[in-house]
């Protein structure tokens, strides 16, 4: 899955609008059509402000966008065993 079609799923899994949510993160809408339909990538800062409006680690937006595709065939299946523990994990408030 791409960055951009990460964020948007979030958003939309967190019911946020477009619209609210480019306010919240200090962007335009447009701004923020364009990283969630990959035509833009956002910039560190940016992105962290996406990952606080969304209340989830850039480190779990960035690893939901690593698919098996990335990883060498030889360790596909360790990444298959980690992927879902790692993304809890970095999910877990309680850590």
């Amino acid at each position: 899955m791409t960055l951009g079609m990460t964020i948007k799923k979030l958003r939309k899994a967190n019911k946020i609008g477009r619209r609210t949510m480019a306010s919240e993160v200090g962007v335009s809408v447009t701004a923020l059509y364009n990283i969630e339909h990959d035509l833009s990538f956002p910039r560190k800062e940016t992105l962290r402000r996406i990952c606080d409006a969304l209340g989830v680690p850039v480190a779990f937006v960035l690893i939901s966008t690593v698919t098996e595709e990335d990883v060498p065939e030889e360790k596909r299946e360790v990444f298959r065993f980690l992927i879902t523990p790692l993304k809890k994990f970095l999910l877990d408030e309680s850590k």
